[in-house]
């Protein structure tokens, strides 16, 4: 089963008065980063975090997120102090509140009146709250990843069957385009032999047909093993096609042969793009 690189978690606990959110993005990246946006007090709890990571993931950019959120309580008592130092305020300074200016009571917050309690540190049982609420945002994650990898799975092997029914009405039409060559050269006499052999074996595609079957036939075996890192294993093998159309396109006369090879290569194009956000 295929993984993709792009996902979204999210894990809550309370902390103190505190809701604590954590949150975990996941977008695609050629190697494994890891990026924290977190308050200090849990910088010492980095390195147990990345491990907890590269458990998971090999490949992606993750982003973690940790916020906190006042509970109801904590705004109401802000509120209240805010009103009752602005009361204390105007009255020490003589001030008719009907008077004061609609963006003075934008200024007063820059009196600094209202004092946010703030967490510096945290104990080992708050530590494994968060760490709970970690486990569950990255299992979160995990679950979309495997999610978008199932879609990407379908797209592609839909491509390959798109792939293979087009490889094989080419054939058919190199067939046809081999008689052609073969009744056009002798009608002309046997002196022509030697050129005739010569053009059928530039029309010849057999090993290049033969490649691409091999090719597709190993892309859908990757897609059936276990493991996670898949993406760059097929990315290659897209390129190894790619490279048999080119091949096949160069090696006939006939341009809706040529017009089928464009398909395909727009098709293996396709998968190559959605292959880029695959673990």
């Amino acid at each position: 089963m295929l993984q993709s690189m792009t996902g979204f978690g999210e894990g809550k606990c309370t902390i103190t008065h505190y809701t604590l959110n954590v949150k975990i993005i996941s977008l695609n990246s050629r190697y494994l980063e890891i990026n924290f946006n977190i308050p200090p007090m849990f910088d010492s709890m980095r390195p147990d975090l990345e491990r907890e990571i590269k458990k998971v993931f090999t490949r992606g950019k993750i982003t973690i997120k940790i916020d906190f959120e006042e509970g109801e309580k904590e705004y109401i008592e802000k509120i209240y102090n805010f009103v009752t130092n602005a009361a204390e305020y105007f009255k020490k300074h003589s001030l008719n509140v009907k008077k004061i200016p609609f963006q003075l009571y934008f200024d007063l917050a820059k009196l600094n009146i209202i004092k946010h309690k703030e967490i510096t540190s945290l104990n080992i049982h708050e530590k494994r709250q968060f760490k709970r609420c970690f486990k569950y945002a990255l299992q979160r994650v995990l679950e979309m990843r495997k999610l978008e990898g199932q879609k990407t799975e379908k797209f592609l092997r839909e491509r390959l069957n798109i792939i293979q029914r087009t490889l094989h009405e080419i054939v058919k039409m190199k067939k046809e385009e081999r008689k052609e060559a073969e009744q056009k050269y002798k009608s002309k006499g046997i002196d022509e032999g030697e050129t005739l052999s010569s053009l059928l074996l530039k029309l010849d595609v057999s090993e290049e047909v033969e490649r691409l079957h091999s090719h597709i036939k190993y892309f859908r075996q990757v897609l059936r093993e276990k493991g996670q890192e898949k993406g760059k294993k097929l990315d290659f093998l897209s390129q190894e096609i790619t490279r048999e159309l080119t091949t096949l396109g160069s090696k006939t006369h006939r341009p809706d042969i040529v017009h089928k090879v464009i398909l395909l290569k727009e098709e293996v194009e396709k998968i190559r793009e959605q292959l880029r956000n695959i673990q």
